[in-house]
C-alpha cells in the first residue's frame, strides 16, 4: 500500500501531507525502566493505543490524527530479539519486523551506513553533556571567619577603602582651607584629622562640628554617603544567603580535567554515546577510565555502585535525571563544564526502503506532520511534561 501511495505522491495525484491518510502503521517501543516509564508505558495485557502514555505515545496519537492513520505500538524490551543486543542490532531487527521504532534514536555511522536507517524528523536534544556529584568541602575557620566579606570581591574592598581614604584627604584639604582656625595646622594635626574625617565620612549625616563648611567639601560629602548607601544596599542583598552556606561544591571544570583527575566515565554499553566516546576518546578508554555500563539501572546506577565519577549522556537524559529523586535525591547532580561534548539530535527511527515496503514515503511523510507539530509547539510542550514527569 506504501508502495502505491510513494508512486502517487511521485507523479503528483497525491500531497504529502495526506500521504498516510487511512494506512494502519505497526511500531515497536523499548521496554523502559519504572523511573524512565515518562518515555513510554502503557498497563499490563494492554490492547487499547489509547491507554498508553508517555512521550512517545502522546506524540504517536498527536501525530495520527493530524495525518490520519491508524497504529498500534508493540513494547519489547532490547533484549527480546537477541540478549545482549547493541542499539545498532536492535535497530536493525526492529526495522525488518515493524514500520517504525518509536525511540530517541541518533544517527551514527554505524546506523546510517550498515543498517540504512534513518529519523524522520531530530526532534530530540540529544547533544551530549558530562555530569557528576558535587563534592561537598567543609570550610575552615578562617573560611568561615572572613565569609562577611564575601559579598564583595578582594578589588571591590580595596576600590572602596582607597576611594574613601581619597575622598577623606580632599575633604580634609578642603574644609582645612575654608576654616584654618578650627583645623589647626598640618605638622600637629594631619594624622589623627584624616582618620577621624574617614569615619565620619561613612556617616550618612553628622550634626557635630566636623559638619561641612563648604560647597565642594558639601558636595563630596554627598557624594561619599551616596557610596556608602549603595554599598550598604548590595552588601546586605547578598550577605544573608551567602553566611548559610557552610559548605562549598567543588567540581572539575571540564571533562579532560575530570579524567587527568582520575576520574572514570560510566556510559551506557553500545549506545551512540559509547560509540562517540570510543572513537574521541581512545587514550583515555585504553587507560580503563571509559566504563561502559551494562547494568539495567543505567549509567547512574553503575556510579552510584562506585564503578566511576563522571556520565556522560544525552543532554534531555541528563534533565530527566536530574529531576529523579531516586538518582538525585540530595540535588548533588551537576553539569560539567557549559559546552557540549558534541551536538546529536534524536527522533523515531524507520528503515529506508524504496521499493519492497517503500517505508521511505513513511520517512517523508511522517517529517512533514513532525515539523508541523514543532513549529506549533506541541513537541516543547510534550517534551517539557516529559522532564517534569
Amino acid at each position: 500500500d506504501l508502495c502505491d501511495r510513494a508512486a502517487a505522491v511521485s507523479n503528483g495525484t497525491l500531497e504529502m501531507m495526506t500521504a498516510l491518510r487511512g494506512v494502519h502503521l505497526t511500531a515497536v517501543a523499548t521496554q523502559q525502566r519504572p523511573e524512565n516509564q515518562a518515555w513510554f508505558s502503557e498497563p499490563v495485557n494492554n490492547t487499547d493505543t489509547m491507554q498508553m502514555t508517555g512521550f512517545h505515545a502522546e506524540l504517536m496519537k498527536a501525530v495520527a490524527a493530524r495525518a490520519g492513520f491508524t497504529f498500534e505500538i508493540w513494547e519489547h524490551p532490547r533484549s527480546a530479539f537477541k540478549p545482549g543486543m547493541s542499539w545498532t542490532e536492535y535497530a536493525t531487527v526492529a526495522g525488518e519486523k515493524f514500520d517504525l521504532m518509536v525511540d530517541g534514536f541518533v544517527i551514527t555511522d554505524g546506523r546510517l551506513g550498515m543498517a540504512g536507517l534513518r529519523t524522520p524528523y531530530q526532534f530530540l536534544d540529544y547533544s551530549l553533556v558530562a555530569a557528576k556529584r558535587a563534592q561537598l568541602i567543609d570550610a575552615t575557620f578562617w573560611v568561615r571567619f572572613f565569609r562577611f566579606t564575601s559579598p564583595f570581591a578582594p578589588r571591590v574592598w580595596a576600590a572602596f577603602i582607597v576611594l574613601s581614604l581619597a575622598t577623606s584627604i580632599l575633604y580634609y584639604i578642603v574644609e582645612k582651607q575654608g576654616d584654618k582656625a578650627a583645623h589647626g595646622s598640618i605638622s600637629d594635626l594631619w594624622v589623627s584629622k584624616i582618620i577621624k574625617t574617614f569615619f565620619r565620612m561613612g556617616r550618612l549625616y553628622d550634626a557635630d562640628s566636623a559638619a561641612p563648611q563648604t560647597g565642594l567639601g558639601k558636595l563630596l560629602y554627598l557624594g561619599h554617603s551616596f557610596v556608602i548607601v549603595v554599598g550598604f544596599a548590595l552588601y546586605t542583598a547578598n550577605l544573608a544567603s551567602l553566611l548559610v552556606a557552610e559548605k562549598s561544591i567543588q567540581i572539575c571544570g571540564d571533562v579532560n580535567s575530570c579524567l587527568q583527575a582520575g576520574n572514570r566515565i560510566c556510559v551506557d554499553h553500545n549506545s551512540a554515546t559509547d560509540e562517540w566516546l570510543t572513537k574521541n576518546f581512545r587514550e583515555w578508554d585504553q587507560a580503563g577510565q571509559i566504563v561502559r555500563c551494562t547494568d539495567p539501572g543505567g549509567e547512574w546506577t553503575c556510579e552510584s555502585m562506585g564503578q566511576c565519577e563522571v556520565v556522560v549522556q544525552p543532554k534531555l537524559t541528563l534533565a530527566m535525571q536530574m529531576r529523579n529523586k531516586t538518582q538525585n535525591e540530595n540535588c548533588d547532580i551537576h553539569r560539567v563544564g557549559i559546552d557540549y561534548l558534541a551536538p546529536f539530535h534524536g527522533g523515531w527511527l524507520a528503515k529506508i526502503d524504496y521499493h519492497d515496503r517503500c517505508t521511505s514515503l513513511l520517512i517523508d511523510a511522517l517529517e512533514t506532520h513532525l515539523l508541523a507539530l514543532e513549529v506549533d509547539g506541541t513537541i516543547l510542550a510534550l517534551q517539557n511534561t516529559l522532564v517534569k514527569a
